[in-house]
């Protein structure tokens, strides 16, 4: 039976051979697998069959793979390590994909993990502020309605007796100049949605 040190020795006497054979196994393996793009050359994450040849071997007399005498033959070991980092190359570019977002970007409010969710609500967010935009607009040089649109702006209900008590006016003074911010938002909107 081998032992560690006598694979190692082999490894190292006739590496030249195995990197040959390792190549060799792994051009076979990725014209028979659909485990490329088209090109065997070209192996999932950019690797060629020479880096998975080294790979494997450099893993092997570093020990971190180790071969098994009992299980048979070092070179049907060899290409049993061709599969392993074959299928693992594959298995981590089809997750390098998949990317954690930094903290700062994670959407707390459950729709993280739901694209469309997401989509709609940037598009609602659009519309608001598109809408805000045109509420200034339509308050422009008036600093009572600008007060008001402030206020609005603020967390106040946009209804007329909860802007007169947060505003300290009278409710149909209020009433007023919401028709009046409403006859200015027609203007800077048109009929059909556009700006004049």
């Amino acid at each position: 039976m081998r032992s560690d040190q006598d694979v190692v020795n082999e490894l190292r006497e006739n590496y030249e051979f195995y990197v040959q054979f390792l190549v060799a196994r792994v051009e076979l393996l990725a014209q028979n697998k659909i485990w490329n793009r088209g090109d065997f050359q070209l192996l999932a994450g950019g690797w060629a069959p020479e880096d998975v040849a080294h790979h494997i071997l450099l893993k092997t007399l570093s020990g971190e793979r180790r071969y098994d005498p009992s299980k048979g033959l070092l070179t049907t070991w060899l290409g049993d390590q061709v599969r392993s980092v074959l299928s693992a190359r594959v298995q981590s570019e089809a997750n390098r994909h998949e990317r954690d977002l930094p903290e700062d970007k994670i959407v707390d409010d459950g729709l993280f993990g739901n694209p469309e969710a997401v989509l709609i609500e940037k598009q609602n967010q659009e519309a608001v502020s598109h809408l805000v935009d045109q509420l200034y607009e339509a308050a422009d040089n008036d600093p009572e309605l600008l007060r008001m649109v402030d206020a609005i702006m603020d967390g106040c209900e946009p209804k007329p007796r909860f802007l007169a008590e947060e505003l300290n006016e009278d409710v149909q003074y209020i009433k007023n100049l919401l028709k009046r911010l409403k006859r200015r938002g027609r203007k800077v909107i048109g009929h059909d949605g556009q700006r004049e």
